[in-house]
């Protein structure tokens, strides 16, 4: 979602803002929806210009709550444990 917004696109500070307003809508329909509100309410997703990556190409870096970032580390390592077991 985060490069669909920003595809063609120079990474300037109203793209920036435009990404992070579909970003936060999205956050915010997960929220509207009742898809994991736990995992969702009260919790923040921003965006950050990275210029200092290797070969000076700009990228866009997500910074999460912490809380939402254990969540999402600890679905991962559930769906690869899943995964394992079933081969």
């Amino acid at each position: 979602m985060v490069n669909q917004e920003l595809a063609g696109q120079s990474l300037d500070a109203a793209a920036m803002a435009r990404a992070q307003q579909a970003v936060d809508a999205l956050v915010q329909r997960y929220i509207d929806i009742q898809a994991a509100p736990a995992a969702f309410n009260g919790q923040r997703i921003l965006l950050k210009l990275d210029t200092t990556a290797p070969g000076g190409t700009p990228q866009v870096a997500l910074e999460m709550s912490p809380e939402l970032e254990d969540q999402i580390i600890e679905a991962q390592r559930l769906a690869h444990q899943q995964a394992a077991m079933r081969q």
